[in-house]
C-alpha cells in the first residue's frame, strides 16, 4: 500500500502545480493534465482510506465515520471531475461541491490523525501533519467561501490567496509520503 500513497502524493503535486501553470497560461493542456492527476489521486485516496479503516476499525469504532465522510468526497470528487473531463460539464457548476467533497477528505484526514493519537500505530508527528494541513485548509475554504465568484470557479485566486494556499498544498503531499513510509 505504500507504493499508493507514493503515486497518490505525487498526482496531488502534479494536479496541483498543473492547475497553476493552467490559471497563469490559460492554456488547456496543463487544465487536461491537472485533470488526470486529480482522478490519479482521488482513487489513491480512495485505497488509502480503505486500508487505514481495516488498520483501524476494531480498535476505533468510530473509523467508520470518517471512512464514510471521506469515501463520500473521494466518489463526489472523482464523479464531478469525470463530469468535467469526459461531459462537458463546466468547473463553475460544480466548483462548490468539488470543493465541499475535499472538505470531506480533509475530515478523513484529521479523523485518521486524532483516532492515531488515541490508538497509535502510526506516528503522532504524521497525525498532527495531517491535523496540521487540514485546519490549514478548511481556513483557507473558509475565507475562499466568502467570495462567491471564487468559490464558483468564476475568478482566479489572487497571488496572496495562491501564497496562503501553498501550506496545506506542500503538507498533504509531505502526508502521504510519511503516511507511505509507514504503511
Amino acid at each position: 500500500m505504500e507504493w499508493v500513497a507514493f503515486v497518490t502524493a505525487v498526482a496531488f503535486i502534479g494536479a496541483m502545480a498543473f492547475l497553476a501553470i493552467f490559471m497563469t497560461t490559460e492554456r488547456r493542456v496543463f487544465d487536461a493534465l491537472a485533470n488526470w492527476c486529480f482522478l490519479v489521486q482521488y482513487a489513491g485516496l480512495g485505497a488509502l482510506i480503505v486500508a487505514l479503516h481495516r488498520d483501524y476499525v476494531d480498535a476505533a469504532p468510530l473509523v467508520w465515520v470518517f471512512t464514510l465522510v471521506g469515501m463520500a468526497g473521494v466518489i463526489v470528487s472523482l464523479v464531478g471531475q469525470l463530469s468535467t473531463m469526459f461531459f462537458g460539464v463546466s468547473f463553475e457548476r460544480i466548483a462548490v461541491r468539488q470543493t465541499a467533497a475535499f472538505g470531506g477528505v480533509l475530515v478523513w484526514i484529521a479523523g485518521i490523525g486524532v483516532v492515531v493519537l488515541l490508538e497509535g500505530g502510526l506516528p503522532d508527528g504524521l497525525a498532527w501533519t495531517g491535523l496540521g494541513a487540514t485546519v490549514v485548509a478548511i481556513l483557507l475554504i473558509g475565507l475562499m467561501s466568502r467570495d462567491p465568484a471564487l468559490m464558483r470557479g468564476a475568478r482566479k485566486p489572487t497571488a496572496t490567496e495562491m501564497a496562503f494556499a501553498m501550506l496545506p498544498i506542500l503538507a498533504i503531499p509531505v502526508w502521504l509520503i510519511w503516511l507511505g513510509v509507514e504503511l
